[in-house]
């Protein structure tokens, strides 16, 4: 169990008032920076913490160490602390004067504390700008002014916000060689992830150590979201878990983490372990499979800390049992990654009879790696493409030798699924729809369907499409019943990414699901070169709006639909199916009327309805 003075969450004001430096002191070292973060770092750091709705707010990570005389070390963290002594010293908050030091710096130190006493004459004289300019931005966005303003009701409320707000506090071992984690930490170019405590403390909850070892190589293998995760595990691990041909559903059987002589230094486990394979995330890595890939590459579209949170959303149905998956309603509560600690601690009470429930929850992970890398988007890169395209291939593998009696060498291809077009249609369109990590809900619905619902893990095309249809459905029959097609911009972009798919089905087009995030009036609202304004019905109605990518949206800008045409007729041809079929119906300058806008948006929503009834 990890102790509770090395991993702690730190409040940034207490219950009883007192504050993140009332008790403790740090010391910024020499060999960091110095103060460096600009009036946009801070400006969203204050406004974060003035518009989060949740019970509590996680404001991120501080890795410190804890020196001789009890002054806490900062490794990591020292921006968000340094803004935070800013924050509290404008809102008069009190702690000691030296509760923030800077080692060999006094021109810092007797900046800070100054700032306390601005009611003094020069004293801006000889300060540190870095600390001085992110004063300013503090005291202005407080109260409007740095010199000279009352106090608003605005620092009151930032004041109970500030109670709900606390940091994860790291203090690294006495024996951790803060060079070499210092260095890593700058190598990866990022703090501690949430996601390293969060796999620390699990691990910290399984009893044997083999099994220790053998949950952190399953975490670290998933970790790699690129290419395929049977290609993170050496060669006898991935024979284990997925058989001789590397195709096999992982079992969920009692025992079924492999036992080996392997060590991963788990037996520990403490932040200084942590330290040493931090970078088991890192782009840097090398890759495993780069040799079995012929120079083909795959990115998934989760990152993995969002992936662990769909993970998590399934494992705990998982442990409900049968009841709770049929009723499960999917959406509602963000899949927020800054939640990532909060929501395992939700689950995992760090108790020792956890620790079943930890492995589990590997096996639960690693299941799920292997369904979305099997039945779920990619994107595929080939060779020297830097753009990338959609793609569902499973992992395949062959067996050769070149030489008589030799062992025969296993090499991994890749394969389009049976019949998948339509599938890698329809994620492809929800992907591109819901372009926030935060509101990815039909990837967790999907996720979940093909883990507790498919016989025998090997769902049919019609099966695959059918579930990724009425996921696309429910959002577009909410539109569809609530009858007003007359909203403009407001229009959801599911509804026109959906209407692109039934018309891919009906014509089978060339056709690709692309990033398209802008609503476009093909009669513009504010028309160049006439006179006629539309009716706002008309205007807004769903006949005369189509997505289109950013680009061509500011290029169509007030254009006539007739000289959007002509002038622009090769990007069209990229862009929606719907905003073709618009193109086509606008054969000279008199072809595109309100009654024909109308009229082709009764059509397109009438093939909508259609399909809803299906």
């Amino acid at each position: 169990m990890i102790v509770s003075n090395i991993v702690s969450n730190i409040k940034i004001i207490f219950a009883d008032d007192k504050n993140i430096f009332s008790k403790d002191k740090y010391i910024i070292p020499l060999y960091q920076r110095a103060f460096a973060w600009e009036d946009k770092e801070i400006q969203q750091m204050i406004d974060d913490m003035m518009n989060f709705e949740t019970d509590n707010y996680y404001l991120g990570n501080l890795i410190v160490f804890e020196r001789k005389d009890g002054r806490l070390e900062v490794i990591d963290g020292q921006q968000r602390l340094t803004v935070l002594h800013l924050l509290l010293t404008a809102l008069e908050i009190p702690f000691e004067e030296d509760a923030l030091s800077f080692e060999y710096r006094p021109k810092s130190d007797n900046t800070l504390a100054r700032l306390a006493n601005i009611d003094e004459g020069n004293w801006r004289k000889d300060a540190d700008s870095g600390l001085l300019a992110g004063f300013d931005v503090v005291s202005k966005k407080l109260i409007g002014n740095v010199e000279g303003s009352s106090r608003t009701l605005k620092t009151d409320e930032l004041k109970r916000k500030l109670k709900k707000v606390s940091l994860v506090r790291v203090i690294v071992p006495p024996n951790t060689d803060l060079n070499k984690y210092f260095e890593i930490m700058n190598n990866r170019g990022e703090q501690l992830e949430q996601q390293d405590i969060v796999k620390s403390r699990l691990i910290e909850m399984i009893s044997a150590g083999k099994k220790r070892d053998a949950f952190a190589r399953i975490w670290d293998a998933c970790s790699d979201m690129s290419g395929y995760v049977q290609m993170h595990f050496d060669v006898a691990e991935r024979k284990y878990y997925f058989g001789y041909d590397w195709g096999s559903y992982p079992d969920n059987t009692s025992g079924y983490y492999l036992s080996s002589e392997k060590t991963d230094s788990t037996i520990k486990r403490s932040i200084n372990d942590i330290a040493d394979s931090a970078d088991a995330t890192s782009t840097k890595k090398p890759r495993l499979d780069k040799a079995d890939e012929d120079n083909i590459r795959f990115e998934s579209f989760l990152a993995f800390r969002h992936f662990l949170l769909h993970v998590l959303k399934i494992f705990e149905l998982e442990e409900s049992g049968d009841d709770a998956v049929s009723q499960k309603v999917w959406g509602g509560e963000l899949i927020d990654d800054k939640k990532l600690i909060q929501r395992f601690e939700g689950v995992f009470r760090r108790k020792f009879s956890d620790g079943k429930a930890v492995e589990r929850f590997g096996i639960c992970l690693l299941r799920c790696r292997f369904l979305l890398d099997n039945f779920m988007l990619k994107r595929e890169f080939n060779g020297d493409d830097t753009e990338g395209r959609w793609s569902l291939k499973t992992l395949k593998v062959s067996r050769t030798n070149t030489k008589k009696y030799a062992k025969k060498q296993a090499k991994a291809y890749y394969v389009d699924l049976n019949d998948s077009i339509a599938s890698r249609m329809l994620q492809s369109m929800l992907r591109v729809t819901y372009t926030s990590p935060l509101v990815m809900h039909w990837a967790t619905e999907y996720l979940a369907w093909l883990y507790f619902d498919m016989e025998d893990y090997d769902p049919s095309p019609d099966e695959q499409t059918e579930k990724l249809e009425n996921i696309a459905k429910a959002a577009v029959r909410e539109y569809i019943s609530d009858g007003d097609y007359s909203i403009g911009l407001l229009t959801p972009h599911i509804v026109f990414n959906y209407l692109d798919y039934l018309l891919w089905q009906k014509t089978k087009q060339d056709f690709q699901f692309e990033f398209r995030n802008s609503v476009e009036h093909w009669y513009p609202q504010h028309p160049i070169d006439s006179n006629i304004q539309w009716d706002e019905n008309s205007l807004n109605h769903f006949g005369n709006l189509c997505l289109v990518s950013n680009g061509i949206n500011s290029k169509f800008s007030n254009n006539l639909p007739l000289a959007k045409r002509a002038n622009f007729r090769d990007g069209i041809g990229t862009q929606s199916m719907k905003l073709r079929i618009m193109a086509d119906l606008t054969t000279d300058a008199d072809a595109w009327t309100e009654k024909a806008a109308c009229a082709h948006g009764e059509e397109m929503l009438n093939l909508i309805r259609s399909s809803l009834k299906s």
